[in-house]
């Protein structure tokens, strides 16, 4: 029958660029016996066969019960006979049916792809139907489809089809709030394919940042730049960012993983080790590193010192890109020794320290 019920999901995956492979169905073997959503136009239903060519003598057959379906059905047969599987209890054991023969295409689908990453779906499936050995009727046909999977002559008639790949260098990039950065985007031909590609980039939320391209449309080995900007406020975490390329049928894409840290900030204190002599004075320099945007103010306070010392900071409150001194002054009495001095800051809920080393001689 047609049941329509899983077409818009079917669809999405079409639209995300995803070939959705589905087992034809276990009801046949009578005419007419297709079973959604296999039988949907925007599928590729599979059916099974033996070692030996033989079908599967339960496998659906066309013609499609689903209206808009101009293909055959199914549209190709894979080994589905007794095949060696996992079961769910940790074990193996050998099944039959259309459901053993569609994991072979999802397979072969994944082989092309990792050999050639900007095929798009559309010929992804030409080639599989295309170079399939033709069974049964001479030609396209409602018990074999175009015949059972060879994925290796899939391959060699697309090996030297002219296409592209797109690169994103870097492909992982860290943002402040409030900052930019940008990425250089490549299209880079293969095999002499000289037609015009169309970017566009997308993934970051707006409450994020924002995302351009110098240049919408590339031709031969060129490159355009990525610009990516996180606005003051953005929520932490990591954006992936998607530049898709499209040339007619063909479509290949990269992305840039954008990641946002909290906001926070740390102290440095330079230098971090002092030598004075008993009653001498001297200072540290005491700085913010700021993180993910940081900008607020930091107070400033300040423990460990040695006895019969007194020590004030130049600045309390200390602003980021500005810098306070840690005076220290020691009396003639103040016990030699190694002390640690720790100076501790807060902007609200945050919190960092720094410690320092007093040598007094």
């Amino acid at each position: 029958g047609c049941d329509l019920s899983f077409q818009p999901d079917v669809q999405a995956l079409r639209a995300a660029g995803i070939v959705p492979v589905f087992a034809a169905g276990n009801f046949g073997g009578g005419s007419s016996t297709s079973v959604s959503p296999a039988n949907y136009p925007e599928a590729l239903s599979v059916g099974a066969v033996s070692n030996t060519d033989v079908l599967y003598s339960s496998g659906s057959r066309g013609p499609s019960t689903c209206g808009g379906r101009s293909r055959v059905f199914p549209d190709i047969v894979a080994p589905g006979v007794r095949v060696v599987t996992a079961d769910r209890y940790g074990l193996y054991q050998t099944a039959s049916g259309t459901s053993m023969a569609a994991p072979h295409v999802s397979g072969a689908l994944a082989l092309l792809l990792g050999a050639s990453p900007a095929l798009a779906p559309g010929v992804q499936e030409d080639a599989l139907l295309a170079s399939a050995f033709d069974l049964g009727t001479t030609g396209p046909d409602d018990t074999y489809g175009h015949g059972r999977l060879d994925v290796r002559a899939a391959w060699n008639a697309l090996k030297d089809e002219p296409g592209y790949r797109v690169h994103a260098m870097p492909n992982s990039v860290t943002i402040d709030a409030g900052s930019a950065v940008n990425v250089v985007v490549a299209l880079e031909p293969v095999n002499g394919f000289t037609q015009q590609v169309t970017l566009a980039a997308t993934g970051l939320p707006a409450a994020a940042g924002s995302v351009a391209l110098d240049a919408s449309t590339l031709q031969g080995s060129a490159t355009t730049t990525l610009h990516i900007a996180i606005v003051a406020g953005a929520p932490p975490g990591v954006y992936p960012v998607t530049v898709s390329a499209v040339s007619g049928a063909r479509r290949a894409t990269t992305s840039v993983s954008v990641n946002v840290p909290p906001r926070d900030f740390a102290l440095v204190a330079t230098p971090g080790r002092r030598h004075i002599a008993a009653g001498a004075t001297t200072a540290f320099h005491i700085g913010v590193e700021p993180f993910g945007g940081f900008s607020g103010k930091v107070r400033l306070t300040k423990s460990g010192l040695p006895p019969k010392t007194t020590a004030t900071f130049t600045k309390s409150r200390l602003s980021v890109g500005r810098t306070s001194k840690l005076i220290v002054t020691t009396s003639q009495t103040t016990p030699p020794g190694v002390y640690r001095v720790v100076v501790r800051g807060r902007s609200g809920a945050l919190r960092d320290r720094v410690r320092v080393t007093l040598v007094i001689d």
